[in-house]
């Protein structure tokens, strides 16, 4: 039996495959096409990773802007309801946005309420969004039911 392993691998040795003829190679313009493509796909890709991370930088500006709206008006009618003059709830009002890191960018008081005009930007998402996002509230009493 080893001598017939023997011979069948002198016989491979000796047996001459035939040559394959080479496949059909693409044309001198397609060379490197893939890599073109490649490249555009993940240019692509970016663009809309860069644009879906400036729209959640609006959004999250927009719900920290209505937030800080609220509480700075919250703020300032209870400083109101509790006797004070309208200046010191609209300075009450700035104090309360600031430190939800907020611009206090107007406050107006007419009798027991108070709206205010606040308006926030990111630091991380300054540089693809412009423009801070601006939101309103208003407090003050419940109306009376009848």
């Amino acid at each position: 039996m080893l001598r017939d392993v023997r011979l069948a691998a002198a016989m491979l040795r000796e047996v001459k495959l035939p040559e394959v003829p080479p496949r059909a190679t693409r044309s001198a313009r397609e060379q490197g096409s893939g890599t073109v493509l490649t490249l555009g796909f993940i240019i692509v890709l970016c663009t809309v990773l860069l644009a879906g991370v400036a729209l959640s930088g609006a959004v999250v500006a927009a719900h920290r802007a209505a937030a800080a709206a609220d509480l700075a008006a919250l703020a300032g009618a209870q400083t109101l309801s509790g006797g004070s003059e309208a200046t010191q709830a609209c300075v009450r009002a700035a104090t309360i946005a600031g430190a939800q890191a907020a611009e206090v960018l107007g406050c107006q008081v007419s009798g027991q309420e108070v709206e205010v005009k606040v308006s926030v930007q990111l630091p991380w998402a300054q540089a693809l969004i412009r423009e801070p996002a601006v939101a309103r509230a208003r407090a003050g009493p419940a109306p009376e039911v009848r």
